[in-house]
């Protein structure tokens, strides 16, 4: 078992009653969280407690350079998305869910993602583009 899927169990167990809170617990700090599992650098570390609607972290991101929540995550991701007969444990996806891109997790034969609802287990067939996390020895690379 590769080392990060240890420490995504946990993310997963220390999320599990937390409610959602835009700036603390949403989308965008979970996928952030599971970057950190597999590269020890949360690019969220700026983010976290400055927002506290979509609008706002949107808001932050484009200040830094940013085009949404979508760009950032990606751009800790490589380029190209992963076909998902070739999607593993630990991989990125986006699903819409009430009308909004949401960031959900790969866990094997089904998905998590944190919503407006907290934390909640898909099927894989609700993942439109899916995306494998950089591996970096924790020195965070991002892609422009």
């Amino acid at each position: 078992m590769q080392e990060y899927i240890q420490k995504i169990e946990d993310l997963i167990a220390a999320k599990e009653d937390l409610p959602f809170q835009y700036g603390q617990n949403d989308c965008t700090i979970f996928a952030c969280e599971v970057i950190e599992a597999i590269t020890g650098h949360n690019p969220a570390l700026p983010y976290i407690g400055r927002y506290t609607t979509f609008l706002g972290g949107t808001r932050h991101l484009k200040a830094d350079g940013y085009e949404d929540h979508v760009h950032f995550i990606k751009s800790f991701c490589h380029d190209d998305q992963i076909p998902k007969a070739f999607i593993e444990i630990g991989d990125l996806g986006l699903i819409i869910e009430d009308d909004a891109l949401i960031w959900a997790l790969v866990c094997g034969s089904f998905i998590i993602a944190l919503t407006p609802k907290g934390l909640i287990r898909l099927s894989l067939d609700r993942l439109i583009e899916v995306y494998r996390v950089r591996p970096n020895d924790g020195e965070i690379q991002q892609s422009t």
